[in-house]
């Protein structure tokens, strides 16, 4: 068996990624879909050996690829973003290394999702672009494929997060359901080099484990995905508004430094006259 585990931080990572593209306006030109959007990143980690010499992939670290142009039902990664990734990871922190990709799938309704196989399989196009960049993907060392699909439901749904097959999670947030699928790179024989291809869909001998995910408790509700954009739960629940403490000026200036209160007012009233109404960063 061959283990893909994935560490906490690198599942809260992979589900934010698939939200925000799913969810999110992105802008785009008028022609072009602007939210439920397929996504693409890297991942990095470690390959290690159990006790009963199972090769165990942990990934550590998810970066989303900003290069990558996205569609409805494809994305366009870019070789250059992942060769700088692992450059910059080997670079400065030696005890992680590239390990694979991940992208989503993006459905309308969790109703026209694919029952057999939950929607976590690998598309024509997916299988087609391994195969085309095979010696790339052996040159740089893809060993793990994270797959993500994302759907929306009318409700909130109320499944637990639970394990539908070895190498297949489904989880729920709110009304948007995600199913968490691995797949590895296999040498088809012991062939040196060697001949790569793709585990498939669903099989006994890739486990997947993301018992964070799983296990997940919804400390506050969620909020919900409604007519085509994202409505945070403080929207739904005025309730939930918080009162947040921030640390008061008094606390690093003395009451009588009235020269450095007065350069903290000038600079913040500049920037109200200069940038009214805006949400943007230079």
């Amino acid at each position: 068996m061959i283990i893909v585990r994935i560490s906490e931080l690198a599942q809260a990572s992979l589900a934010l990624s698939a939200l925000e593209a799913y969810t999110i306006e992105h802008l785009r030109n008028k022609k072009e879909e602007k939210t439920k959007l397929e996504t693409h990143g890297t991942l990095f980690g470690y390959e290690t050996y159990s006790y009963s010499k199972e090769i165990v992939y942990q990934i550590e670290l998810v970066s989303t690829d900003t290069s990558t142009r996205q569609w409805q039902n494809r994305v366009r990664w870019s070789r250059s973003a992942r060769d700088l990734k692992q450059d910059f990871i080997t670079s400065f922190y030696p005890n992680f290394d590239y390990l694979g990709t991940f992208h989503t799938h993006p459905y309308d309704h969790y109703k026209s999702v694919p029952r057999g196989d939950h929607g976590s399989y690998f598309s024509k196009g997916d299988l087609r672009s391994f195969h085309k960049n095979k010696e790339y993907h052996e040159r740089v060392g893809s060993r793990v494929f994270i797959l993500i699909t994302v759907a929306g439901m009318q409700k909130a749904g109320t499944l637990p997060n639970q394990r539908i097959k070895n190498n297949i999670i489904q989880v729920t947030f709110g009304n948007l359901r995600l199913w968490v699928s691995a797949y590895c790179v296999l040498n088809r024989g012991n062939s040196a080099p060697p001949d790569l291809v793709v585990s498939p869909p669903i099989n006994d001998y890739v486990f997947l484990e993301c018992p964070n995910l799983i296990n997940l408790v919804e400390y506050t509700d969620f909020g919900r995905f409604k007519d085509g954009k994202y409505v945070a739960s403080w929207e739904l629940n005025k309730d939930l508004e918080g009162y947040f403490i921030y640390p008061s000026i008094e606390n690093f200036i003395d009451d009588d430094d009235f020269s450095a209160k007065d350069m903290i007012d000038s600079y913040n009233a500049k920037a109200l006259d200069d940038c009214a109404d805006s949400d943007e960063f230079d």
